[in-house]
């Protein structure tokens, strides 16, 4: 039933009150959303017929984010200057990877690249170190990703681990451009399969040796949770982020492409 309707009448998808009033055909992708849609948000969802993109939960504006040291939300759009500000969301298994498909899709605008800027991360941090961690960094650690191309002007590094770390490296062609918005979606397929979309397109793929696993630790945006001779939560990134969304599905090329052409923050 429709919340706050007098008559609490059930919604009906292709069929009215009265007979005689039915949809004789195929519909896709029913949408509602509780905001007013812009015009360039109903042209991309129209230019991808119907393939529409993933509705942003903003998960960095949950009721249940805990914005630490100078980190700030304005006009809904995180900002952290990398020095101790992140953001702290409880566990839920709603973050897990487990066994199924999960996406994990956001916004980010970096001002520097440094060693391991978090992006986002759930893991236990140091010793058993599970779960996941998506970071960009330049070439500290790899000077190449797993195609072959350069890390240093910026690239991702992903990481999993249940029992034995992965690793991984995927740059774009000519690094990461610092002061502007990129889109990055990270698809975990139940199948084993990864794929990484950077700015809406596919970046690269690839099956890790480990998954990650379930774990208690909060979901960190902005930094990660070490505990070893570090502080207990580092690695952090400095510039700003938006429309965190992990979703417990693997989106499709389409759907992410959807979600990169309705534009970046502004």
């Amino acid at each position: 039933a429709l919340p706050g309707s007098a008559a609490n009448i059930d919604l009906k998808i292709g069929g009215g009150l009265t007979i005689g009033e039915s949809f004789d055909g195929k519909l896709k992708k029913i949408y509602i959303e509780k905001s007013l849609l812009s015009d360039s948000e109903i042209l991309a969802i129209y230019d991808l017929g119907a393939e529409s993109p993933p509705a942003s939960q903003h998960l960095e504006e949950s009721a249940g984010a805990t914005l630490v040291g100078n980190a700030t939300l304005t006009n809904g759009i995180l900002d952290l200057d990398g020095t101790g500000d992140y953001v702290s969301i409880p566990h839920d298994v709603a973050y897990e990877r487990e066994s199924g498909d999960m996406s994990v899709m956001l916004w980010f605008k970096p001002r520097a690249i440094g060693f391991l800027s978090t992006l986002i991360s759930k893991t236990t941090g140091n010793s058993s170190w599970e779960g996941w961690i998506i970071s960009v960094t330049e070439d500290d650690l790899s000077s190449n990703d797993m195609n072959g191309n350069s890390m240093a002007n910026g690239g991702f590094r992903f990481f999993n681990s249940q029992g034995s770390n992965d690793i991984k490296y995927l740059a774009p062609t000519g690094g990461i451009s610092l002061n502007q918005w990129h889109h990055m979606t990270m698809v975990m397929k139940a199948s084993g399969a990864y794929e990484f979309y950077y700015d809406g397109s596919l970046l690269g793929s690839f099956t890790p040796s480990s998954k990650s696993t379930s774990n208690n630790i909060p979901l960190l945006i902005g930094a990660n949770k070490d505990g070893g001779v570090q502080p207990a939560y580092n690695r952090m990134f400095d510039g700003q982020i938006d429309d965190v969304t992990i979703i417990k599905e693997a989106l499709s090329p389409e759907q992410i492409a959807a979600a990169y052409n309705v534009g970046a923050p502004e």
